[in-house]
């Protein structure tokens, strides 16, 4: 089985995703959803919220990436400044 997490922003304001411990972020505007998609297949995913703020943190996985609509999402993505 493929460890995954899909997050889906359905509130109307920004919403950050944190991935842990690497420390990448990725903004989801209202009505996005974006999936976590750990390199080691039986990696855990933990999540916690915060105001507009989900932190995602990955044991056992020394990488991921993140789709959207099965595109690759860089780090960073829609970050305000």
């Amino acid at each position: 089985m493929t460890s995954k997490l899909s997050i889906y922003n359905k509130g109307p304001d920004d919403l950050v995703v944190w991935v842990e411990p690497l420390a990448r972020d990725y903004t989801l505007e209202s009505g996005e959803t974006a999936t976590i998609l750990p390199s080691d297949e039986e990696a855990s995913l933990e999540l916690s919220r915060e105001g507009n703020a989900v932190q995602v943190f990955l044991e056992a996985s020394s990488d991921f990436r993140v789709e959207q609509d099965g595109i690759a999402l860089e780090c960073g993505h829609k970050r305000k400044s």
